[in-house]
């Protein structure tokens, strides 16, 4: 299932479960910054978001669609024939718990975040996703965007996404 939330550069939401068709047109738009949420993806969804849409790198995408027995963090820069975007591509092991069999378990959770851009990929519904996802649409949270700050700020290269009230 692919879900997506598109929000503008001031942290709210602007359109929510993009067409697929509409996609490369809300990617390209440097006001607005794309959540694309793929949970139990069919391979022909898979294959649209990961290569035909974003055209990340191909190890990335195998790392991702596999399952990965240790977490990671890895930069892609694109070279000079590449046709990705850089990003950030991160592995996570998600703890979840079971009241019904008092039991832990993991998920695994997997990031590509860019510029103006947050692709998750996982195979099971994981409640952070869901309930990131609603307070997005509830408008309970505000989406912030890296920025560059010069040499003058200490707080420069501190950008993330920022999930308080907002």
């Amino acid at each position: 299932m692919i879900r997506s939330l598109a929000f503008t550069t001031q942290g709210r939401l602007h359109t929510e479960n993009v067409e697929t068709f509409l996609m490369p047109t809300l990617l390209s738009d440097t006001n607005l910054f794309l959540w694309i949420d793929l949970e139990n993806p069919t391979p022909e969804e898979s294959k649209f978001v990961l290569e035909e849409l974003f055209h990340f790198h191909p190890l990335s995408i195998e790392d991702c669609v596999k399952a990965s027995p240790s977490p990671k963090v890895e930069e892609f820069q694109p070279k000079d024939d590449d046709r990705f975007a850089s990003y950030l591509f991160m592995v996570i092991h998600a703890v979840d718990y079971n009241r019904k069999d008092g039991v832990f378990g993991t998920n695994e959770l997997n990031f590509f975040l860019g510029k103006n851009f947050l692709v998750t990929y996982h195979e099971g519904t994981l409640r952070s996703v869901a309930l990131t996802e609603e307070r997005a649409i509830k408008g309970t949270m505000h989406i912030a965007r890296a920025r560059s700050c010069g040499a003058q700020s200490s707080r420069c290269h501190r950008g993330q996404l920022q999930t308080g009230a907002g």
